[in-house]
Parts: C-alpha cells; sequence; structure tokens
C-alpha cells in the first residue's frame, strides 16, 4: 500500500459500497441481529472478495 504514511483516497481499496441502515447507529450493528444487513455483506464479499 503505502508504506505506514497516511493514507490518500488513491490509496484505497477499489472494492467499496455503502451500505445505510434506517433507524440503526454503529452500536446498533454489533449485536442487534434484525438490522444487520446480512444480505448486502454476503453480496460484497461474495462479489468483491472472492
Amino acid at each position: 500500500m503505502n508504506g505506514g504514511r497516511p493514507g490518500r483516497p488513491e490509496d484505497g481499496p477499489a472494492a467499496v459500497d455503502l451500505l445505510i441502515v434506517p433507524g440503526a447507529d454503529h452500536a446498533d450493528l454489533y449485536d442487534r441481529k434484525d438490522l444487520i444487513p446480512f444480505e448486502g455483506l454476503d453480496e460484497f464479499f461474495t462479489r468483491d472478495r472472492a
């Protein structure tokens, strides 16, 4: 990557998706399984990280 230097936008990963979960804050996504978008996560990791 960039040898430990502070990151620049062009150093970031090529595959990025934004998942917005209405009604949830970041802490909800640790233990509110009814709010975690498993389908979107599965699709992302299957498509871009396989």
